[in-house]
């Protein structure tokens, strides 16, 4: 009989965090956390690289396990950390050739595995199909799906070459909406080329993070929450990690929680980003927790999502040694 302890430790492996009160990242075997601004501007580069060791060395020390170290890193408007010996890199948007864009991806992933991080939430993939959209804009490859598309395999392969794990956001694209998912609810239709740059980059992508909006001539959900918008990922048998934007964000502000947390794991999401306080934190393994000791089919959805992410964040260790010899080597 397996315990409510257990279970605890089985969800906050599902559950990326950021660092509210550093203690409470040890309380649970977390999939790992992702560094802001705020985190790391009283900080120089050494202190960046020696703050993720120390997580790093601690996490294995306590639960024998490895965490994702994560960032926002994309450049141009969104950057966490801009240093003149370690700069951000510029926008997606001036890239205008492939090998640009391998060469900038390869650039920023070579700073950040520097700095100790192991999974950027990079690339954008939506495109500015949306002149007036508010919120990505320069953050996109291009208004041209057929740009994005070919820029983009080459900007992840710049990644995966020096060894920083991708994430293709936001699934299945933000780029034609008129709202701003920080702050309130979009609604748009599927936009099938943004979808497609999506689903042909499927191969490469080593994990994908959806979009809180509504695409409301597939369903009345936004697609965090959307099994049918999940599914088409799904049914191209993606290996990856589907990783939820913040669940704090106003655009679910209008949904319970509770239906938010249980029916995005259902929905097809492995891993959620629960940022802010850690009371909210500590709620959210609660009521996950006690969901699943009720209902037997969801504690094994949740037993099959667990190996998923152990396998996912043990691969990116075991790869890290075979990364650096390819990097010296070129």
């Amino acid at each position: 009989m397996i315990s409510r302890q257990e279970v605890r430790n089985i969800v906050s492996r599902l559950i990326l965090i950021d660092i509210d009160n550093k203690d409470f990242v040890f309380k649970y075997p977390f999939a790992g956390y992702i560094l802001f601004y705020k985190d790391l501007k009283n900080l120089n580069f050494e202190g960046i690289k020696d703050l993720n060791n120390y997580y790093k060395e601690i996490y294995k020390s306590k639960f024998g396990l490895n965490l994702l170290r994560s960032i926002d890193q994309e450049g141009g408007v969104v950057f966490r950390f801009d240093f003149e010996d370690y700069p951000a890199i510029c926008s997606q948007w001036v890239i205008n050739n492939k090998e640009d864009a391998f060469k900038l991806a390869y650039f920023n992933g070579l700073i950040l595995k520097m700095a100790g991080f192991n999974l950027n939430f990079s690339p954008v993939l939506d495109v500015n199909s949306n002149l007036e959209n508010p919120i990505i804009g320069v953050r996109s490859f291009s208004n041209d799906y057929k740009k994005v598309l070919e820029l983009s395999k080459f900007f992840i392969e710049g990644y995966k070459k020096v060894g920083i794990y991708n994430c293709g956001k936001h699934f299945p694209g933000h780029g034609s909406t008129f709202a701003d998912s920080h702050i309130s609810l979009p609604e748009t239709n599927l936009d099938y080329n943004e979808l497609n740059v999506f689903i042909n980059n499927l191969e490469n992508l080593d994990s994908v993070m959806t979009a809180h909006v509504v695409y409301k001539d597939v369903d009345n959900l936004p697609a965090t929450l959307s099994k049918k918008i999940l599914d088409l990922i799904n049914k191209e048998d993606y290996k990856g990690i589907v990783f939820s934007d913040a669940l704090n964000m106003l655009a679910l502000k209008n949904f319970d929680f509770k239906d938010v947390l249980i029916n995005s794991l259902i929905a097809g999401v492995d891993v959620l980003l629960v940022l802010g306080k850690d009371e909210l934190k500590e709620e959210s393994i609660n009521i996950i927790s006690e969901y699943a000791l009720k209902n037997e089919d969801f504690f094994k959805l949740l037993l099959n999502k667990y190996n998923k992410v152990n396998n996912f964040i043990n691969f990116i260790n075991e790869n890290f040694i075979m990364i650096w010899i390819r990097i010296i080597l070129i």
